[in-house]
């Protein structure tokens, strides 16, 4: 689930927008089968402008860069340019987030990440050596992070493959750090 391709990361955004909407959980819902108790308080919205500036993602992205809020969850912002790259940064709370963590952590994807330490209590990074669009996914408390990396075109993915495999998940483990301490996890 955490490697999406284009047309399936529109489908999860439009999927996590709905849940976005959804009324909190009672404690009694939160305890029925099938929600296995996740936590679902949700995280405060953040101004990502006021979080963020271009220079984070300076020789990640060819500039200009942009930084939005992203659709789907109040702590959610991009990084864009003209070049159809984009840097995701998602934070929650919910059952949706902690979904994407357990597919980093709890499957045979599990295989595919490697640790990365100061980022949150815990943090994976995906970059192996054909990782088109480098992933992270951290946890903070019952915070998650999770932050996609979309190179973009193929010229644009040329001119910044530079950026090995320990620097990347450095770079887009500061994203990470910065969204929890704007949500205070």
């Amino acid at each position: 689930m955490l490697r999406w391709e284009s047309g399936s990361r529109a489908i999860a955004c439009a999927v996590f927008a709905a849940i976005a909407w959804l009324p909190p959980r009672t404690n009694a819902a939160a305890n029925a089968p099938g929600f296995g108790g996740a936590d679902t308080t949700a995280v405060p919205p953040i101004d990502c402008t006021k979080v963020y500036s271009p220079s984070d993602v300076s020789g990640l992205m060819m500039p200009p860069v942009t930084v939005t809020p992203s659709p789907g969850g109040v702590a959610w912002c991009d990084f864009g340019n003209d070049f159809s790259g984009d840097i995701s940064v998602s934070v929650g709370s919910n059952g949706s987030m902690e979904a994407l963590w357990n597919d980093a952590t709890l499957t045979s994807n599990r295989a595919k990440f490697v640790s990365l330490t100061g980022v949150g209590d815990e943090a994976l990074f995906e970059a192996g050596t054909n990782a088109i669009n480098p992933e992270l996914a951290s946890k903070k408390g019952r915070t998650y992070c999770i932050v996609t990396y979309d190179r973009g075109t193929v010229d644009h993915y040329r001119a910044f493959n530079g950026v090995g495999g320990p620097e990347l998940g450095k770079r887009l483990g500061a994203l990470c750090t910065k969204a929890l301490v704007a949500v205070r996890a």
